[in-house]
C-alpha cells in the first residue's frame, strides 16, 4: 500500500513537472553588404533587416500551449537599432523599443491567438508575392506606401487552423484615444482591423488581404496575389490598392508586380518588375522598376547574394513618391540604378 502511494505520488510529481515544462529558442539573423545607387555613394546596408528574437512555448495539455516572441532589430554595419516605425498621429512618429514581434498568446487546435505587438497580415502574406521579400534595393513598390507597417502595436491576432490548404485569419488594432488630443477629429483616431483569407498546398499560392490602419482617418490596403511552382520556378503575380485618407484628401497608391524564382543547385535566381501608380487628386504619375537577383547558398544558414534594380520615374514628384527620397527638392534623378551585394546568416 505504501509503494502504491509513494510510486502515485512520483508518478503525480513527474507528470506536474512535464506539465509545467517550457522550451525557449534564441534565433536570429545577421546580414550586411554594400550598396551604390544613382546620386549616391557608397554605403553599407542590409538585405533583410539583423534582428535578435526570444521565442518560447509552454504545454498546457489537452493540446494547448502558451507562447511569446519577443525580437529586437538593428543595423549591423554600426550596431544601431532598426527603424520599425509606430504610427502616433501624422507629423510624429515613435520609434518602438522592439522592432520587430512582442507578443503572447495561445494555441491549440483551434488555432491561435496573440496580443501585443503582432505582424501586420496583409504584409506578411504579400511579400511572398515579391521574390525579393520585400527587401532590399530590389523590393516591390507596394513596399513605399507611407502608412505600410509590417508591424501593428496594441493589437490582438487569430490565426486559424489549416484545412486542405485553406486557412484565415484576422487582427483588431486599438487607436489612440482622442480625448488625448483635443484637436484631432474622431475619425484620425480611428481603430484598425486585418482580415485575410490564403490557399497553400502544394504548388499553389493564392491569398487576399484587407487592412484599415489604426490611426489613420480610415486609411486602408486591399491585395490579391498568387505564385506557382513548377519544377525549380516559381512565377508569381500580385495587385495591391492602397487608399491614404490620413492627411484629408484622398490618395490613390496602386502597384502591381510579377515575380520568378528559379533554382539552380545552390543557388537561385530572383527577378521582378513593378509598376506603381498614384493619384492625389492634383498629381498622377507612375514608376516602373525592374529588379534581377542571385542568391547563392553556402550552408543552410549562410548565403552570398548580389542584386540590381532600375527603376524609371514619371517625374520628379513620382520619384519622391516611389522611394527615391534620399535627395533635396530639386535634386532627384529620373532613374535610380542600385546595386547591392552582401552576406546573410540566420542562427
Amino acid at each position: 500500500m505504501k509503494k502504491t502511494l509513494i510510486a502515485s505520488a512520483v508518478l503525480g510529481i513527474v507528470s506536474l513537472a512535464v506539465h509545467a515544462q517550457s522550451h525557449v529558442t534564441v534565433y536570429g539573423l545577421v546580414d550586411t553588404g554594400l550598396i551604390k545607387e544613382t546620386g549616391r555613394d557608397v554605403r553599407m546596408g542590409n538585405n533583410i533587416e539583423s534582428r535578435l528574437g526570444f521565442k518560447g512555448t509552454e504545454a498546457l495539455g489537452n493540446g494547448n500551449q502558451a507562447f511569446f516572441v519577443l525580437e529586437k532589430r538593428f543595423n549591423l554595419n554600426d550596431g544601431t537599432l532598426g527603424t520599425a516605425w509606430d504610427h502616433d498621429d501624422y507629423t510624429h512618429r515613435r520609434n518602438a523599443d522592439w522592432q520587430g514581434p512582442a507578443l503572447v498568446g495561445l494555441s491549440g487546435d483551434w488555432g491561435a491567438v496573440s496580443l501585443g505587438r503582432v505582424v501586420n497580415l496583409t504584409v506578411e502574406n504579400y511579400s511572398r508575392i515579391d521574390p525579393f521579400g520585400q527587401y532590399s534595393v530590389a523590393s516591390g513598390l507596394s513596399a513605399y506606401y507611407f502608412l505600410r507597417t509590417e508591424l501593428l502595436s496594441n493589437a490582438v491576432r487569430y490565426d486559424s487552423p489549416v484545412w486542405k490548404g485553406v486557412s484565415f485569419g484576422a487582427s483588431y488594432t486599438l487607436g489612440a484615444d482622442s480625448r488625448d488630443n483635443l484637436l484631432a477629429d474622431g475619425d484620425d483616431y480611428n481603430d484598425g482591423y486585418n482580415l485575410s483569407v490564403k490557399y497553400d498546398n502544394g504548388p499553389v499560392l493564392a491569398m487576399a488581404n484587407y487592412n484599415r490602419l489604426a490611426d489613420s482617418n480610415n486609411s486602408y490596403t486591399w491585395n490579391l496575389g498568387g505564385a506557382y511552382t513548377f519544377g525549380d520556378a516559381t512565377v508569381s503575380l500580385g495587385y495591391e490598392k492602397n487608399r491614404d485618407k490620413s492627411l484629408g484628401d484622398s490618395m490613390d497608391f496602386d502597384t502591381w508586380i510579377a515575380g520568378l524564382k528559379y533554382r539552380i543547385g545552390r543557388g537561385t535566381v530572383n527577378a521582378s518588375y513593378n509598376r506603381a501608380d498614384i493619384d492625389d487628386g492634383a498629381y498622377n504619375g507612375h514608376a516602373n522598376k525592374y529588379a534581377l537577383g542571385y542568391t547563392y547558398d553556402l550552408s543552410r544558414r549562410t548565403s552570398l547574394y548580389g542584386i540590381v534594380a532600375f527603376t524609371d520615374y514619371h517625374d520628379e514628384h513620382g520619384a519622391w513618391y516611389f522611394g527615391n527620397r534620399q535627395n533635396a527638392p530639386g535634386k532627384y534623378d529620373d532613374s535610380v540604378t542600385g546595386l547591392q551585394i552582401g552576406i546573410t546568416h540566420r542562427f
